[in-house]
């Protein structure tokens, strides 16, 4: 059974299910101005706590987050510099229920 995902996108714009090319063309749409005003970031979840996060921009790179179920499991990518098209490939396996998004990157847990 497929899992619903709901993309909130700078938090004012939601779209449920959202195809590979909604995802790029809003990752493409961030740049320096509304990143540095908070404003460019990307969330891909199930539920309010259990998604995967970006930020950043195509020219200075993407950081990226997830959560499973609550603060207590919420990591963060080591780097902070991932492309369009890494950030696009995570975001769709992790849409599409494929595993393989964790082995994209290094993960290091976040300490509150």
């Amino acid at each position: 059974m497929k899992v619903s995902m709901v993309m909130v996108v700078s938090g004012d714009t939601e779209i449920t299910d959202p195809t590979d090319q909604q995802m790029r063309e809003h990752l493409a749409s961030f740049d320096d101005r509304t990143v540095s005003r908070g404003e460019a970031f990307l969330i891909l979840g199930s539920t309010d706590t259990t998604y995967i996060q970006t930020s950043g921009d195509k020219e200075n790179g993407f950081d990226v987050e997830y959560q499973e179920g609550g603060t207590e499991h919420h990591y963060r990518a080591a780097r902070t510099d991932f492309t369009l098209d890494e950030v696009a490939g995570m975001l769709c396996a992790y849409r599409d229920g494929n595993p393989d998004w964790k082995d994209m990157a290094q993960w290091e847990r976040s300490r509150w």
